[in-house]
């Protein structure tokens, strides 16, 4: 989707929000009462030449997506979303299977202030008690076969109002406050993901990155069921390669899987 950024370059940030974003060293930020989805207003706002690490954040969505054409509910002031731009280096060019799980750890660690500890189910969910209270969606644009610009967007469920129905779900969600009972405001926790976002990028292309993301992974130890279009395997999720596929322990054999439409644990 087209968004017209010169019409529509953003609302008066509430004071919270002022607050919260007040002596963070970001290059720009910009916030939105209600927009289509905030990946949409990234990606103009990146084709007119924004920097690397601007920040778009929206009360509310209309048409959020998330991974595989997935629609992402965003309902006012009950979830935070959010999308950064990141400019690829020229180092970072062999890792970019990393920038999911780079955007996945940052919100993790930002969650964790918080005294609320997520697992990352392979590749793109946060999970919380087994629960999806959160998304990643990576998306890339290339030009002369070099990767020149990706928005990273994330979405969390803050409050119950942004648990879909049941019968709009493919997993079972839940929401911080409904799991935790701990109130978390979005702006405190947008300023705080930046910073992480800022912390892991000099990290990306270490052992620790992959140590850390490793540690997070959901289901690591358990028998899972993989399917990869028509194919399906099951077996123990042992980890992670250094490229970032999953390592699986099947009856037939250590598998390396590097794309999922569907990861569960066995009887879910």
């Amino acid at each position: 989707m087209t968004f017209d950024l010169e019409a529509y370059p953003g609302d008066p940030p509430p004071p919270i929000w002022q607050q919260a974003f007040a002596g963070l060293p970001i290059p720009a930020w910009r916030w939105y009462r209600r927009v289509s989805s905030t990946q949409d207003v990234a990606w103009a706002w990146a084709e007119l030449g924004a920097a690397d690490g601007v920040l778009v954040a929206a009360e509310a969505q209309t048409a959020g997506r998330g991974r595989a054409g997935r629609r992402w509910y965003s309902r006012p002031g009950a979830s935070l979303t959010v999308s950064v731009v990141a400019r690829p280096f020229a180092e970072e060019q062999p890792w970019l299977s990393r920038y999911t799980a780079w955007a996945a750890l940052a919100m993790a660690d930002a969650l964790a202030s918080w005294g609320v500890n997520v697992r990352i189910k392979w590749p793109n969910d946060l999970l919380l008690d087994g629960r999806k209270i959160g998304g990643v969606l990576v998306e890339l644009h290339w030009r002369a076969a070099q990767p020149e610009v990706a928005i990273l967007g994330v979405g969390v469920n803050l409050s119950p109002e942004a648990v879909p129905r049941p019968e709009q779900l493919d997993f079972p969600a839940g929401s911080i406050a409904g799991l935790r009972k701990v109130r978390i405001p979005a702006p405190t926790l947008a300023a705080q993901f930046w910073r992480a976002w800022t912390a892991w990028r000099g990290r990306l292309t270490s052992f620790a990155f992959l140590a850390a993301w490793d540690a997070r992974l959901a289901y690591r130890g358990q028998w899972v069921e993989v399917r990869a279009g028509h194919e399906r395997w099951r077996g123990i999720l042992l980890g992670l390669r250094e490229d970032g596929a999953l390592r699986l322990r099947t009856p037939s054999g250590e598998r390396a899987v590097w794309q999922v439409d569907h990861l569960r644990p066995l009887g879910q």
